[in-house]
């Protein structure tokens, strides 16, 4: 039987799956190693960054609207 969305696979095929894909991929990463460690040390700002974007966001909305503000940055 083939997976589809109406039938998914059994969690065991699933997992065995993935690692073959790791494996599979793992070439491809020893190859560009260098990328790939720039690219995890960028990740961290870029999630502090999503993380911080809303409330800057609102801070910006409040002194618009002129709205007393939560937060005090300044």
């Amino acid at each position: 039987m083939t997976a589809s969305p109406s039938n998914p696979p059994k969690s065991g095929r699933t997992s065995d799956s993935d690692w073959r894909l790791f494996l599979t991929l793992l070439p491809y990463a020893r190859r560009n190693s260098r990328l790939l460690i720039i690219a995890f040390f960028l990740l961290f700002p870029l999630a502090i960054a999503s993380a911080v974007q809303p409330i800057l966001v609102g801070q910006v909305i409040s002194i618009l609207r002129q709205e007393p503000t939560r937060f005090e940055f300044l």
